[in-house]
This record gives C-alpha cells, structure tokens and sequence, in this order.
C-alpha cells in the first residue's frame, strides 16, 4: 500500500491466501492464535503469493489469556478481557481486508480509554464501515461479516471465509492510474474509464482495448454525477 494502489481482486487475493496460513494454525491439536493479523505481517513471496508471518504474539489456545496484538485491530471481546481465541483472530483478519480494500495505509487510534475504544468497537463504530466507492457489495458483506461485534455473527472458522471470498468471480481488474481515469485488465483486454470536462459538462467514456464502448459511455451536467457513474461502471464490472 505504501508503493502501489492495492486492487480488490488482489486484496481479497491476498486475505484468502494469508487465512490458508491462519487456518493451518487453527486447526492444530491445540489452536495456535496468531493475535497480531494485520497488513504489515503478510509478506508476498517472489511469485507473489501471500504469507501469514510474524507469530511473535502466538500462544496456544488453553483459554483466556491476557489480550495482545495490534489495538485497532483487536475485537471488541480482546479489548474487554473476556477472551481472545480463534474467531478473534479472523476479526483482525477482517480489520486487515478492510485496509486493504480502501488502500489504508494507517488506522488511527483515536481512543483515550479503554472504555472508549470498547464502546465504539462494539458498536460497530470502529473502523467506520466506509469503503471507497469502486468496493463491490459482495466483497463489502464479506468483509462487514468479518468484523462483526457479536462473534456469532462473524465467519465461525477461517476456511468460511476463504471459502467466501474464492467464491466471487472477478471480472476486471480495476486500479486508479489517477483520479479521472482508471485501468482495468482481464485476461488480454484491456479497459478505461475516465472523465472527461466538456463545454456543456461531463463526459464518462468506458473503452476495452481502446475502443469507445457507446453504451457504457454517458453526458452529465455536473461532476458528481459524472464521477457517481464512473464507479458505478468500476463496481459493477469488477465482479462478473
């Protein structure tokens, strides 16, 4: 995130690639929780696959122990002491994808208590369940069900929610080559879509292998609406 814009189907790529290792580690005789799933300890292997690293904080699982791991990552039932197991660990996992979905490259901590940070938590009210506008519905469900407050709403198992994710069929793969203008791939065509000023308005122009799609081509009046189109085109192609 810190070098390039991370794309959904490599966010979600990503998490199901790291929740095979996560999954290898709850399913031993004795669970292993990892405590400490977060962007920073997936390392990418030269073939690009992504690893699970970092155990540092990882105990196996005998009971309640005392809370580690990333604060804004930590699920509401870590934060108040009750218990930090194996559905605590898919709730950073969801922290994790959400990150990765919205290119953030820092999740501030904006709590002054305990108390605080519980409360909002468990309201659902941090992170703030906001994604940028080209996130796909789906992906946003399985990402929200990840970081539900109440555990039994959450994935019970990691292999849930791989499962979920390697169920979306991706379409094209979209990233921002800049704000007006985006590029998408699939296979070996080529996609754009884009914004462009035009004396009576906005233009949204949609191409593959730069040639002008008409009817996914539309005129707007003011730039919002423009802008409103351009990522709905984004959203809808991205998952097929």
């Amino acid at each position: 995130m810190e070098k390039t814009f991370v794309s959904v189907r490599e966010a979600c790529t990503i998490i199901a690639e790291s929740l095979f290792g996560l999954e290898h580690a709850h399913n031993q005789a004795v669970p292993i929780i990892h405590r400490d799933v977060k962007p920073s300890n997936i390392l990418l292997a030269n073939e690009g696959h992504a690893k699970l690293s970092d155990f540092g904080l990882a105990i196996e699982y005998y009971g309640p122990a005392l809370p580690e791991g990333y604060k804004t990552h930590l699920a509401p039932e870590v934060i108040s002491g009750q218990t930090q197991d194996t559905v605590s660990d898919i709730y950073s996992v969801g922290v994790t994808l959400f990150r990765l979905l919205n290119n953030q490259q820092e999740l501030t901590f904006p709590f002054s208590s305990p108390q605080e940070h519980f409360k909002a938590v468990s309201r659902e009210l941090f992170p703030e369940r906001r994604y940028l506008p080209h996130v796909p519905q789906r992906v946003i469900k399985v990402t929200n069900k990840a970081m539900r407050a109440t555990r039994n709403r959450r994935f019970p198992h990691c292999q849930e929610m791989r499962q979920a994710l390697e169920r979306l069929q991706f379409f094209i793969d979209w990233r921002a080559g800049a704000k007006d203008r985006w590029i998408g791939q699939d296979r070996d065509d080529e996609y754009q879509v884009y914004v462009t000023k035009k004396r009576s308005g906005y233009e949204v122009c949609f191409q593959k292998n730069r040639r002008r799609q008409t009817k996914n081509c539309s005129e707007f009046s003011n730039e919002a609406e423009a802008y409103g189109r351009m990522y709905s085109l984004i959203e809808s192609t991205t998952i097929s």
